[in-house]
């Protein structure tokens, strides 16, 4: 059975009791039965390299954001003009 990774606890019993004769539960099991398998681009490997990117586009963004806020900080505010009543 291929399963998630949240649900694979709930069917441990299942299969300690051989009701089940395999289980693979979540992405670590998934990318070591590619790696038994022989697969080198399976689903499981490109699934954690998508994850993988995310984290780095996040970090990255993160990163500017704070970059960003160090420099306007820095730099002078203008003070609005006040508008002259005639």
């Amino acid at each position: 059975m291929i399963t998630s990774a949240q649900s694979a606890p709930i069917l441990q019993p299942y299969l300690q009791s051989r009701q089940l004769s395999g289980m693979i539960g979540g992405l670590i099991d998934g990318a070591a039965y590619d790696r038994l398998t022989g697969r080198t681009d399976g689903a499981a490997r490109r699934a954690w390299d998508s994850y993988q990117f995310g984290l780095i586009l996040v970090i990255l963004l993160i990163i500017l954001g704070g970059l960003f806020q160090s420099l306007a900080r820095l730099l002078p505010r203008r003070k609005p003009r006040k508008e002259v009543k005639a």
